[in-house]
């Protein structure tokens, strides 16, 4: 495991020590289980057909990093978050993997948003990521929701 100064996220080949970010927070919800529930005229109740195709199925998984980057001049801010949104946006999906869920892997993910906030320093960068529910232990190789 990272220590938090080394922690981040690696997407593209390339890693967020690279950029020289600090994670100051990583939110990686479990995806909520999809429910299909539909009523009958003429019946009470409604049926669940969740698990018809032999399981849960779930939304996708949305993963945020709030991270911040010492950039002192305003010319080298705005270099740099040109430079970041090159890196991240407008890509396929990828492999994502990051030091707080060191064993698994998140596939499929795709940046889809980045909001930059102004901070004395730097930058105060928020990144968002969409990506398939299911994380690939590579341990085991499994696929689980978690």
């Amino acid at each position: 495991m990272a220590d938090r100064f080394h922690a981040g996220f690696n997407i593209y080949d390339d890693h967020t020590n690279n950029w020289g970010m600090l994670m100051l927070d990583c939110k990686a919800p479990t995806p909520k289980q999809i429910e299909v529930i539909e009523s009958v005229p003429y019946r009470n109740g409604s049926y669940d057909f969740s698990l018809l195709g032999g399981g849960p199925t779930y939304e996708d998984r949305e993963i945020t990093f709030v991270m911040e980057a010492v950039v002192p001049g305003w010319q080298e801010r705005s270099d740099y978050k040109m430079e970041l949104m090159q890196w991240l946006k407008g890509k396929a999906p990828s492999e994502l993997t990051t030091e707080v869920y060191e064993n698994y892997i998140f596939n499929d993910a795709k940046c889809t948003d980045i909001d930059f906030e102004n901070i004395g320093y730097g930058w105060r960068v928020t990144i968002t990521f969409r990506a398939n529910p299911e994380m690939t232990n590579i341990i085991t190789g499994e696929r689980v929701v978690g």
